[in-house]
C-alpha cells in the first residue's frame, strides 16, 4: 500500500490555536465515559489508585481498569517534542522540474522560511534516553521536549536509523520519569494497547499528553510512504486501530502492562485525520537501533544479501509441506555472507535468530532488525531435513549492489560526455557498461543512458543511490526515469 504525508511529517505552530480551538469546541459536546475493570458487582479495591502528574483525585480499582493503570504508568514519561529548521537550500544546477512534476506529481517546496514542527517522543530511561521517530526531528537545527509536569528541555540528537525511522535523543536531566521496554515479538492480533503523544500540537498549550485505546490489528505490515523525497519502505510495522494522529508520531503505544512495544510513526488516511489504521515501530527493532547507536553514534545495517519469496500451494504440494511455514529462498549474492556459509536457492527458512519466519513480510521485518557484525542463524528445511546455517553479514555495499543490477561501470555526467550524447548538462549519473540480461538491461536501461530519478529519488551523485538501495530488500521493485539523446523514460526493475 501507499501511504503519504508532509515532508516532516507534523504540524506548523501557526495552526495550532486554530485547530486546538476547534477541538476543545467539538470536545463540550461530549460527555466522559469509564472503563469497566471487570470485577463483580459491589467489589471495590482496598486501596485507591492515585492519578498521575500531581493530581489529587483517588480512582477506584473498578474506574481504572488495566489500561488506565496502563495509561498512569506511561503518562509521565510522553514528552512533546518542537522543532525549528534552518530556512531551506534547493541544490543549484537543477532545471527539469517540470519533468518530475509530469510523473510525480509535485515538484520540490522552494519556500525558504524558517520551518517549525511539533510531534511527540517518550522517555526510556531515568538518564533522559528519548525514543520518537526519525521523520519528527529529520533535519531539525533544534530539538526540544516538554513533559507532562512543564519541564522543558533542549535535546541532543544522539543518532537516527532512517531505515526504520527511529531516532534516539537526550535530555540532560535526572531521574526522569520513564517507561518500560516490552517485548513487541510476544504480541498478538486481538491484544489491548495504547497509544499516546501530542496529536495536533494540543501539549503546547496544555503539557497533558492525549491517549487513545484500541488492539493489535495486526503484525509485520510492510508499507510504502512518499514524504515528497521519494518512496520509502518500512518493514515489520504493528498495525493498530488505536486513534494515531497528526503529532502522534513519535510517542508511544504500550501494552496493558503499560509497557511499551512501539514508537508510532504513520497512519492510512483519505482524509489527514485517523481512520483506524495505524502504524508503530515493534520496540524489539528499535532496541537494535538504540544498542547500535549508543555503541557507534550511527546504524549500518547488515546486509545479507537473499531474496525470498512465500511459499505457494504448488510448493505445498510438490514437497508434502502440509500447513509448513516459511520462505523459500530464491536468490543468494555472489559475495555475500549468505552466499559463503553455504546458502544457495531452494531452500527453506523456517526462522531467523530463533524467531519464526511465517512469510516474506515476517522475513522482511526481522531482517531489518540486523546490524552488521551481528550474527544470524537460519533454520532451514533442505530436503526433507532440518539444518542451521549461521554468518555474520557485512555493512551495505553500493558496489555489490549495483552489480546485482548489472551496473559494471557508472561515472558522474560531465559536460564533454553531455554535449557528445545530446544529453541536459545537469548532474547525473551515467552508465558506462551494463550487462545484459540483468535487472536494468531487461527494464529497457542501456550503455550511455543517464539515471535521472531512482526510486523516487533524484539522482546526483552515488550517494543518492546509496540512499535509496540501502533501503530496499531483494525483490523490491524500483521506479527509474532515464534520460537518453535528449529524451526522458520512465520504467520500472525488480531488484
Amino acid at each position: 500500500m501507499i501511504l503519504s504525508r508532509d515532508k516532516r511529517g507534523r504540524i506548523p505552530l501557526r495552526s495550532l490555536l486554530i485547530i486546538g480551538g476547534a477541538l476543545l469546541l467539538l470536545a463540550l459536546g461530549f460527555g466522559g465515559g469509564r472503563l469497566l475493570s471487570g470485577l463483580k458487582e459491589g467489589q471495590r479495591a482496598k486501596q485507591p489508585f492515585r492519578l498521575s502528574q500531581g493530581v489529587s483525585r483517588d480512582v477506584s480499582a473498578e474506574r481504572a481498569g488495566a489500561l488506565a493503570v496502563a495509561a498512569q504508568n506511561v503518562l509521565p514519561a510522553v514528552v512533546s517534542i518542537e522543532t525549528e529548521y534552518e530556512p531551506m537550500q534547493r541544490r543549484s544546477n537543477d532545471v527539469f522540474e517540470e519533468f518530475f512534476r509530469e510523473f510525480f506529481g509535485s515538484a520540490p517546496d522552494s519556500r525558504r522560511d524558517t520551518k517549525h514542527g511539533v510531534g511527540s517522543g517518550v522517555i526510556i530511561s531515568p538518564e533522559g534516553l528519548i525514543l520518537t521517530a526519525d521523520h519528527v526531528v529529520e533535519g531539525a537545527s533544534s530539538i526540544f521536549a516538554t513533559l507532562p509536569d512543564g519541564r522543558q528541555y533542549k535535546l541532543k540528537l544522539l543518532g537516527e536509523d532512517s531505515m526504520n525511522d527511529v531516532a534516539l535523543l537526550r535530555a540532560e536531566g535526572a531521574e526522569l520519569p520513564h517507561v518500560t521496554l516490552g517485548d513487541s515479538d510476544v504480541l498478538v492480533q486481538g491484544e489491548w494497547v495504547i497509544a499516546a503523544g501530542n496529536p495536533f500540537g494540543l501539549m503546547a498549550g496544555d503539557p497533558q499528553p492525549t491517549i487513545t485505546a484500541g488492539i493489535v490489528s495486526a503484525l509485520m505490515r510492510t508499507i510504502q510512504i512518499d514524504d515528497g523525497q521519494g518512496k520509502k519502505h518500512y518493514y515489520g510495522l504493528i498495525q493498530t486501530d488505536a486513534s494515531i494522529n497528526p503529532g502522534n508520531s513519535g510517542g508511544p503505544l504500550v501494552n496493558a502492562r503499560g509497557e511499551l512495544v512501539g514508537i508510532n510513526n504513520a497512519i492510512f488516511s483519505t482524509s489527514g485525520g485517523s481512520q483506524g489504521i495505524g502504524f508503530a515501530i515493534p520496540v524489539n527493532t528499535c532496541r537494535k537501533s538504540i544498542e547500535a547507536i549508543l555503541k557507534n553514534g550511527n546504524v549500518q545495517r547488515g546486509w545479507m544479501g537473499v531474496g525470498v519469496v512465500d511459499i505457494d500451494e504448488e510448493l505445498k504440494k510438490k514437497f508434502e509441506l502440509g500447513v509448513f511455514h516459511g520462505v523459500v529462498v530464491t536468490k543468494v549474492y555472489p559475495g555475500s555472507a549468505a552466499a559463503k556459509a553455504g546458502l544457495v536457492p531452494g531452500q527453506i527458512v523456517t526462522s531467523l535468530n530463533g524467531i519464526p519466519v511465517r512469510n516474506s513480510r515476517w522475513w522482511n521485518g526481522l531482517a531489518m532488525r540486523i546490524n552488521a557484525g551481528d550474527q544470524v542463524l537460519l533454520s532451514l528445511w533442505d530436503a526433507g531435513k532440518e539444518t542451521e546455517i549461521s554468518f555474520v553479514p557485512q555493512s551495505f555495499q553500493l558496489n555489490s549492489a549495483l552489480a546485482s543490477l548489472g551496473v559494471e561501470s557508472l561515472k558522474p555526467l560531465d559536460y564533454e560526455t553531455a554535449v557528445r550524447y545530446n544529453i541536459r548538462p545537469e548532474k547525473g549519473l551515467l552508465i558506462e557498461s551494463l550487462r545484459e540480461k540483468a535487472p536494468l538491461y531487461k527494464a529497457g536501461l542501456r550503455p550511455n543512458d543517464v539515471l535521472r530519478v531512482f526510486g523516487g529519488r533524484k539522482i546526483y551523485e552515488k550517494a543518492d543511490l546509496e540512499a535509496v538501495l540501502s533501503r530496499l530488500l531483494p525483490g523490491d521493485e524500483i521506479e527509474i526515469i532515464a534520460e537518453r539523446r535528449g529524451y526522458f523514460f520512465k520504467t520500472q526493475a525488480r531488484w
